[in-house]
């Protein structure tokens, strides 16, 4: 919280607004732009080139600025009573409070993101050989008959319509066998 003139009313650090003398007789208030804490100091002086001084600020301002490198997001509301106070509110966040919870749960998205696409190629794959297994039993016993190995029988589970197929497969090698036994 400053005052007008520029002088610290309170701050949310642990440094106090005002200044002891040596002989602590008298004590001194604090210009924010005097201060040691770097966030109060910069943000007074940011206000400061940007509005001239701490008067013209008249209406809710939300202002961006860098200070070391770093981007601050500042709120600016002035506040005045009916008792003669006047005073601003200064709302000052870096955004690095703020990114790194938002960096943090983008690592966790891309992170589960990779944990569902390995499960789903695992999966994928396990699915095809499931379907793919029986195919390839029935092109095995196709060629050994194909080759005059007529003694084929061919399980296949799971899957209905290959169940079908193989049972129409087995019922065709079982018809060539009595065919040829009727032949020789």
């Amino acid at each position: 919280i400053i005052e007008r003139s520029g002088l610290l009313v309170a701050s949310s650090t642990a440094e106090k607004p005002f200044i002891n003398s040596k002989n602590r007789q008298k004590t001194q208030r604090l210009k924010a732009i005097e201060s040691r804490v770097p966030l109060i100091k910069g943000t007074a002086q940011h206000l400061i080139e940007r509005f001239g001084n701490f008067t013209q600020i008249d209406s809710n301002s939300q202002l961006e600025f860098m200070l070391n490198g770093q981007r601050e997001f500042v709120q600016v509301s002035p506040f005045q009573d009916g008792r003669g106070l006047d005073w601003l509110i200064v709302v000052v966040v870096p955004e690095a409070d703020f990114m790194e919870e938002i960096n943090a749960n983008t690592r966790s998205t891309i992170l589960l993101c990779v944990l569902a696409l390995v499960l789903a190629t695992l999966l994928g794959i396990l699915a095809s050989r499931w379907i793919t297994h029986p195919i390839f039993l029935l092109s095995k016993a196709s060629r050994a008959i194909a080759s005059g190995q007529l003694n084929q029988k061919v399980d296949v589970n799971g899957i209905n319509e290959l169940g079908v197929l193989a049972q129409s497969f087995n019922q065709m090698a079982q018809q060539l066998r009595e065919s040829f036994t009727a032949l020789e």
